[in-house]
Order: C-alpha cells, then sequence, then structure tokens
C-alpha cells in the first residue's frame, strides 16, 4: 500500500511537471495557446491519481498508520519524482512531440533539436522560484497527513490546513511562474525553452532535497 501511494501520488506531479514541455513544442510550432491547452489537459490527467492516493492516504491515518509510514511514502514518492524527470530530461522530450500529436490530432509536428536543448543555458532566478513554489505544492498533501498522525485528536483540523500549504505555492505559481512561461511562448521561444529546462530541473532539485527530508524524518522520528 505504501509503494502503491508513493507511486500514484509521484505520476500526478510527474504529469503536471512534464506536461510542461507542450509549451515548447507549441511556440515551436507557432501555436502557444494550443501548447499552453495541452499542458492543461496533461496536468488535469494527473489529477486522477489525487483522487486514488489522497482517499487511500486519508484512511491509512484514520486507521492509525505511523508517522514514519508516511515519511517513507514521502521519500519514495520524491525518489520516484527525482528519476523520471532525469529520464524525460534525457529521453523523454526528444520524443514527447508524439503525445502532443496525438492529444491535438496534428501531423508533422515540428520536433525541437537536440543541439539547442545541449547548448541551453538555466535562468537562476526562475530556477529558484520554480524550487520554492514546488516545496509548497508537492508537500502539502503528504506532510499534513504526517502530522495528522502525530497530533491525532486534531488530524481532521490539520489535513484541511493542506488547503493553505498548497494555495501559497499555488499562488507563486500561477502570478509568476506561469505568466513568464505563458509571455515567452508568445515572443520568445529561446527563451521559453531556457525557462521549461529550468522548470524541469529546478523540480528534480527540490524532488532530491524533499525525499532526503522525508529520509531524515522516516529514521529519526
Amino acid at each position: 500500500m505504501i509503494f502503491m501511494i508513493s507511486f500514484f501520488l509521484s505520476m500526478s506531479i510527474l504529469m503536471e511537471t512534464v506536461g510542461v514541455w507542450s509549451r515548447v513544442i507549441g511556440s515551436y510550432n507557432l501555436e502557444p495557446t494550443t501548447g499552453y491547452s495541452t499542458h492543461v489537459r496533461v496536468a488535469t490527467m494527473g489529477r486522477f491519481f489525487i483522487l486514488v492516493s489522497a482517499p487511500a492516504l486519508g484512511y491509512g491515518v484514520d486507521t492509525g498508520i505511523e508517522s514514519n509510514d508516511i515519511a517513507l511514502i514521502g521519500c519514495l514518492t520524491f525518489i520516484i519524482i527525482f528519476i523520471f524527470i532525469l529520464i524525460f530530461i534525457k529521453y523523454g522530450i526528444f520524443h514527447f512531440f508524439h503525445f502532443y500529436s496525438f492529444l491535438n490530432r496534428k501531423k508533422n509536428i515540428i520536433t525541437i533539436p537536440k543541439l539547442d536543448i545541449r547548448r541551453t543555458s538555466l535562468t537562476p532566478g526562475f530556477f529558484f522560484l520554480v524550487f520554492f513554489s514546488f516545496l509548497l505544492t508537492a508537500t502539502g498533501v503528504i506532510i499534513v497527513n504526517y502530522f495528522a498522525t502525530i497530533f491525532v485528536n486534531n488530524r481532521a483540523m490539520i489535513v484541511q490546513m493542506a488547503s493553505i500549504v498548497t494555495m501559497l505555492g499555488t499562488i507563486l505559481h500561477v502570478f509568476s511562474i506561469d505568466p513568464k512561461l505563458s509571455k515567452a511562448a508568445d515572443t520568445d521561444k529561446k527563451k521559453l525553452l531556457k525557462y521549461t529546462l529550468s522548470f524541469l530541473y529546478s523540480r528534480a532539485l527540490a524532488s532530491i532535497v524533499l525525499a532526503i527530508l522525508f529520509f531524515f524524518l522516516y529514521f529519526f522520528n
């Protein structure tokens, strides 16, 4: 059950993360709004995994799961995310246009040359903006359930506080990160490429940081 919850939680976050590449494909094909729409659809499909994992996680808390089990779920979740993001950067971005074509029923999609990616630098400011936002949004469900297993008498209130944690990260994403991606998609596809790679690498780094955090919570609880 622990691995199942970890896997489904990670898939939800991963679909939202790798879906950002749709914006690059859309921009290179002179259809930035279609790229944005594709990203939204991929991220929304990922919500299915939350519908499966969140109730299972809540059931575990209600039936007496230990806090170190929640920490283990967090550790496994972010290890999976970290590994899959690196695999996507290495291989997936050069094949994602097939999925993009399928979702939008398009043929003759322009692909992104490997040379562009190898020579593309990251954007430090945007990188750390994504990093901080991801720390808030990605840990919301897990961390509140972790504390709910410790403060059992107040677990309902604590679980409801997940919305506060994720809301802060969501506000940062919606009002700062997303507009930068959208503007770059409309005006400068090279800048969009920098932003998108920064987005992916930032989430990979945040994932390994969170995996280490939950690792320590698991062993030193």
